[in-house]
């Protein structure tokens, strides 16, 4: 980014009141797409802003992360729900967690697919089980019982991601993150099975 557009966000950025603080990580990598720079930071800004606005009238750190990290999963431009890149055989397997430092309480999905919101599931893995990280159907199943919305499999398509794909599959290569460097990794592309 320029830095005229840094200074620019950090003053326009509310200052904490001491009380509480935010941090939001929105990816890492190079973005391949540079055209969708201003749109992505301002998707960014605005899930940031949402957080803060939640903190400053007293919602709970937990409340806080599941909504930031929700808006996160709804935005294609992040690697995360409806972001998310591609399994080689082109599905999608999403991952979240989440703590409750006061409770001591964390809960974890790993391995699911079709649920729009990982991080709403992690949290009632947390709050509602026993268990502190649940993977693939198992954990899925308890998405219906906690009001935890599913989607059909074309909602987590974008066509960056199936690009990315394409170039990994094209160049027998693995693709890190945001379409930067190829990495030829025979091992690992031999044991996936094509679609």
């Amino acid at each position: 980014r320029s830095s005229k557009m840094e200074k620019e966000r950090a003053q326009n950025a509310p200052v904490a009141d001491g009380k509480w603080g935010l941090a939001v990580h929105g990816g890492a990598g190079e973005i391949s797409d540079k055209k969708s720079i201003p749109d992505r930071t301002r998707q960014f800004d605005a899930i940031v802003r949402h957080g803060r606005e939640m903190l400053s009238k007293g919602a709970s750190a937990m409340d806080v992360v599941e909504q930031v990290v929700m808006l996160l999963e709804d935005c294609p431009y992040f690697n995360a729900g409806r972001g998310s890149v591609f399994t080689h055989t082109g599905t999608h397997e999403m991952d979240a967690s989440i703590m409750d430092g006061t409770k001591l309480s964390a809960g974890a999905v790993g391995n699911v697919g079709n649920v729009r919101n990982p991080i709403s599931l992690a949290r009632a893995v947390a709050e509602g089980t026993s268990h502190v990280l649940m993977v693939g159907l198992g954990a899925e199943s308890l998405a219906p019982k906690h009001g935890i919305p599913r989607e059909d499999t074309a909602y987590f398509f974008t066509r960056e991601r199936y690009d990315q794909l394409l170039t990994a599959r094209a160049t027998n290569s693995v693709v890190l993150d945001h379409g930067g460097s190829l990495i030829q990794d025979e091992k690992s592309i031999s044991n996936a099975d094509p679609l």
